[in-house]
């Protein structure tokens, strides 16, 4: 994709602990819908994989820290008020991405 090109992404998310955190399948969910490179997309290091990915392609990344949620990770609340992190500080990520179209 070129910027300003609108794409679609399908995607899993997981953590070091082969745990997945995010999902654009699953109930209510569906592939995001973007300008690449005009509106984010996850993260750094998924935005330079789909930079090289062509339409229809599949490609299952590590995405370290730094180009991930670095030393901040993502913090949620709880239900019993508290909070947790989805995604702990300094994870190295993976993903599998699926470039449904451009």
């Amino acid at each position: 994709p070129q910027a300003g090109d609108l794409i679609k992404l399908k995607y899993k998310a997981y953590l070091p602990s082969g745990q997945m955190f995010d999902s654009s399948e699953g109930p209510g969910r569906k592939p995001i819908a973007a300008k690449f490179k005009k509106q984010p997309i996850l993260n750094p290091g998924v935005e330079e994989a789909l930079a090289t990915m062509k339409e229809g392609g599949k490609r299952v990344i590590q995405v370290p820290p730094a180009m991930a949620y670095g030393e901040k990770g993502i913090k949620i609340e709880t239900k019993d008020g508290g909070s947790e992190y989805l995604v702990p500080p300094n994870a190295k990520l993976q993903y599998e991405l699926e470039l449904l179209s451009v």
